[in-house]
């Protein structure tokens, strides 16, 4: 058995800039030039000001694997997972986009040199359309067990603080700005980078 930690890592905006990559599909599909630090809702469709319908569109688009492909990495997070994958941890990948994007996220993570144990896909917004399978609800996952987290949604963060007892490292985004600071045993931890999320890991047990 591994002695490992065990890190729950996400995927959006967390490894992949995936805001990024939406602002520019906004701008080609809908004329409408946003910048990143005006995104201060986790609501995607409320901070872009799109209808329903134009959204949907979004979605569709967002989830073809030229777009998921196209995403850049988030900044040294290949670097500093790598490194922390070869010094006791273990990373395993907990994502809320729908299950058939499993081949292109795992080709993705290939592709950056992401190392992880596992990619599974959590309904964590009640979001996944009815046809979609082999997926976890958020109850599900509280029978998986990590030492830590890394996060960018504050009510993801919140909820892995509180309902499964777990610290967490939320890098800093303009749309998590509420986010509590979670509890002494489980707190949430705010970073700037996964530099700051390494370097805070070396002085944890």
């Amino acid at each position: 058995m591994s002695n490992k930690k065990r890190i729950y890592v996400d995927f959006d905006d967390v490894l992949a800039q995936t805001v990024h990559a939406l602002l520019q599909v906004v701008k080609r599909e809908f004329g409408k030039s946003l910048a990143y630090e005006d995104i201060h809702s986790f609501n995607l469709e409320n901070s872009f000001g799109i209808s329903r319908q134009d959204w949907d569109h979004l979605m569709h688009l967002a989830h073809q694997e030229e777009t998921l492909l196209g995403m850049q990495e988030i900044h040294g997070a290949s670097e500093h997972i790598n490194h922390l994958d070869q010094n006791g941890y273990e990373f395993t990948v907990v994502t809320g986009r729908p299950p058939s994007t499993k081949n292109a996220s795992a080709t993705w993570l290939n592709k950056y040199n992401i190392p992880h144990a596992d990619l599974i896909f959590v309904d964590k917004y009640k979001r996944f359309e009815a046809n979609e399978t082999n997926f976890l609800t958020l109850d599900d996952l509280l029978n998986h067990r990590y030492d830590y987290a890394v996060e960018d949604s504050a009510s993801m963060a919140e909820y892995v603080s509180h309902k499964m007892q777990t610290p967490v490292f939320l890098l800093n985004r303009p749309w998590n700005q509420n986010a509590s600071k979670g509890n002494s045993e489980s707190p949430i931890m705010r970073c700037e980078s996964w530099e700051e999320i390494r370097e805070k890991l070396s002085k944890l047990p």
